[in-house]
């Protein structure tokens, strides 16, 4: 899947190193067919967020760290379970 999607992107071809990242970044943040999962969210227990679309104010209105993270400590083991038993 990495080399398929480099060579897609690849303009030069010494330069196809730095495009890893890029690469490595959308397959992460991608909901995956079987587990309608990202990985991204496997790993971290939230989606990804980009700049653009980050703000403070939602930060506020999410809650206390302490509430974010008791949520993840209940919810993440779940997901991840869940995940597994679909990719078997």
């Amino acid at each position: 899947m990495l080399c398929e999607s480099i060579s897609k992107l690849v303009t030069n071809v010494r330069e196809w190193d730095s495009l890893i990242p890029l690469v490595l970044f959308a397959y992460q943040t991608a909901k995956q067919s079987m587990t309608r999962i990202s990985p991204f969210f496997l790993v971290y227990g939230r989606e990804a967020r980009f700049l653009i679309h980050s703000s403070k104010n939602e930060e506020l209105l999410e809650g206390t760290f302490l509430h974010k993270l008791f949520k993840l400590i209940e919810v993440l083991p779940e997901v991840r379970n869940n995940a597994m038993k679909q990719n078997t």
